[in-house]
């Protein structure tokens, strides 16, 4: 069932919280009377199949997504996909940075949060604010963005790999080759200069 007659239609857009492999999306309409109201959440795979069906969704609900704003939260990679793909269809895309939307958040009077809440939060900010159009970084841009957070799982990669050497030296009995760094010889101990080895 449609939340508005198209016609009484006065603004409208898309929450979306995206996940590693799902979208939950909800729309947001605001009528001649100024009042919000809110579709049931529904929730998509986060895939190319799953951008087609939002679209299809959305007008299946009287809502024209040329016409309307898609936000949605910078949740580390798994938004980007959407984003291009919404951008690449010329659709008005908003991406909001994690602290924005948590203050936003903060001023509802919501005390609940969970991926359908999340979304509504989403669309009323489309309704309430003025969203600010999304753009896409360049090629060297974006490649530069790849290489720094690949950089961050490395060095996270190594603290871990550090704190557990430091905990087996430490442990009881914990076999001596997990002492070594990588790339250490599988003696263990070096053999000096001119000595025979035994």
């Amino acid at each position: 069932m449609n939340m508005i007659e198209s016609q009484d239609i006065l603004a409208q857009s898309v929450g979306i919280d995206v996940s590693a492999d799902t979208l939950e999306v909800r729309i947001g309409t605001a009528g001649p009377d100024r009042e919000l109201r809110f579709s049931r959440s529904r929730s998509l795979p986060n895939t190319e199949e799953g951008f087609q069906a939002l679209l299809e969704w959305a007008r299946s609900q009287s809502v024209a997504p040329e016409d309307c704003w898609f936000i949605m939260e910078a949740t580390g990679v798994y938004y980007e996909q959407l984003a291009y793909w919404l951008h690449q269809a010329g659709l008005s895309v908003c991406v909001l940075v994690a602290h924005r939307a948590k203050h936003y958040a903060k001023s509802l009077p919501i005390k609940s949060k969970t991926d359908p809440i999340d979304a509504r939060v989403l669309a009323r900010y489309g309704l309430e604010r003025r969203p600010r159009r999304w753009q896409p970084g360049s090629p060297r841009l974006r490649q530069i963005k790849a290489l720094l957070r690949e950089r961050t799982q490395l060095q996270d990669q190594r603290t871990q790999l550090t704190n557990r050497r430091h905990a087996a030296r430490r442990a009881w009995n914990h076999p001596s080759s997990s002492w070594r760094p990588c790339g250490s010889p599988t003696r263990p101990w070096p053999i000096r200069s001119g000595a025979s080895a035994r």
